[in-house]
């Protein structure tokens, strides 16, 4: 893992503890995952942005501050390539990644079979720790 990459996942470490502080979650995925069963009456508006999307967010404010306070001296040491910080080249321009895979395959599972297009409230919900394997959380009976 190298410098950034380091950093992403301390930032997000600490995003998590924001959000739900004394958590024992260590990433955004697992807090989504918490926060959805333990809530009374879980909405999806109402979970924090996925680990890929906030990883990305993190990436692209690094590149922008990087940017903005090397503009007036920037040497070849201080370029950096966008395309490694949530960047992609789209038709010959620079745009944002958008997360295509905005949702871990661990969360997308029930009862451990991967069920595409079920809605997680077709299914009954087990209330359990955010660190357990998904495979215990969702049960479809």
């Amino acid at each position: 893992m190298n410098g950034i990459d380091r950093q992403v996942v301390v930032a997000e470490e600490y995003l998590v503890q924001v959000v739900k502080k004394s958590q024992t979650c260590r990433s955004l995925d697992q807090l989504r995952c918490h926060l959805y069963h333990h809530a009374r009456s879980p909405c999806l508006d109402d979970l924090p942005p996925t680990s890929n999307a906030t990883k990305l967010h993190i990436k692209r404010a690094f590149y922008a501050t990087h940017q903005m306070i090397n503009v007036l001296g920037k040497t070849e040491d201080d370029i950096l390539d966008p395309r490694l910080y949530g960047f992609e080249v789209v038709d010959d321009l620079l745009d944002s990644q958008d997360g295509k895979y905005a949702i871990p395959e661990e969360y997308t599972r029930l009862s451990g079979a991967i069920v595409p297009n079920v809605p997680l409230s077709a299914a009954p919900v087990e209330k359990t720790t955010c660190l357990a394997p998904h495979s215990d959380i969702v049960a479809v009976g």
